[in-house]
């Protein structure tokens, strides 16, 4: 039980990690705008993979696509990576657990 919870807490923590350096690119964008090309894709992907790396944690947890999200027309989550980040952590905590 230790090994899932440390998968999930690893998910948690990367999700986590993310959500800060959106926060502070957000918050130099101006300035980064005129220094770096390719700033604003940056910020899309990393902001891309926050989202989708909580919709994986938060349904790995238990609660419904309903309860996470109710995304725009148009705006739906890329349901593949979702369920390969699911697989990932579920396959490494299966494995963890048979060791």
């Amino acid at each position: 039980m230790k090994i899932i919870t440390r998968k999930i807490d690893e998910l948690k923590q990367r999700r986590n990690e993310l959500a800060c350096e959106i926060k502070s690119m957000r918050a130099g964008r101006k300035e980064s705008l005129k220094k770096v090309s390719g700033f604003q894709c940056k910020l899309a992907y990393k902001s891309m993979e926050s989202r989708l790396l909580h919709i994986a944690y938060c349904e790995l947890m238990g609660r419904t696509r309903d309860e996470i999200e109710k995304p725009r027309l148009g705006n739906a989550p890329n349901e593949a990576m979702i369920e390969q980040i699911k697989e990932q952590y579920a396959w490494e905590t299966q494995q963890g657990v048979q060791q």
